[in-house]
């Protein structure tokens, strides 16, 4: 008898068994994700120019209200400011001016998660509503986009599957300026 041929034999049998998965049926779970997933409501220009109505005059106090009637405010490709504001999204219209006003209508499909966030890049102060309802405001500036969520209660104030406006109210006092608005709705991640 060979001993060396057995224990090579040997040696082979004890590797292979250790090798072979315990079983071939199990499958790999699947992983979490932390992060949260957003769904666009309203899309911003980060990318892709968005169609607002707009003003550099000063409008009538109801101008945030659904039913305004904005027909003879200009109508422009988003976002509004000037080239010399830093990490800006797509600049549309150039606005130099101390304030703007804006107006967009939207339709959001089935909203059927909250919270829901702005999508924004404000230079300087910025007032957001939703169907006359304020939802979003604060002071200064950022100098990139960010996810800020509304107001509590504020997404009471979309309507699913309708007809929505929002109104955007943006004040600069120096330097660059740009302001660019949209809607996110967060669903909690998997």
């Amino acid at each position: 008898m060979n001993f060396k041929h057995l224990s090579c034999a040997l040696c082979l049998t004890s590797t292979v068994s250790v090798l072979l998965p315990p079983s071939s049926t199990a499958k790999p779970k699947p992983r979490k994700s932390s992060s949260p997933i957003y769904r666009t409501i309203v899309p911003t220009s980060e990318k892709v120019s968005q169609t607002w109505k707009y003003t550099f005059a000063a409008p009538p106090a109801a101008w945030h209200q659904k039913d305004f009637n904005d027909s003879k405010w200009h109508t422009g490709q988003g976002g509004f400011g000037t080239h010399i504001t830093p990490h800006i999204g797509r600049l549309g219209t150039v606005w130099k001016t101390s304030d703007i006003w804006l107006r967009r209508t939207f339709n959001p499909g089935t909203i059927t998660a909250v919270p829901i966030n702005v999508r924004d890049y404000h230079d300087e102060a910025v007032e957001i509503y939703i169907n006359g309802t304020l939802v979003y405001s604060a002071k200064g500036y950022i100098v990139g986009y960010e996810r800020k969520p509304l107001a509590a209660g504020a997404h009471r104030a979309i309507m699913s599957n309708a007809k929505n406006v929002m109104a955007v109210h943006c004040h600069q006092t120096t330097g660059g300026q740009y302001i660019d608005v949209g809607l996110e709705q967060v669903i909690a991640p998997r």
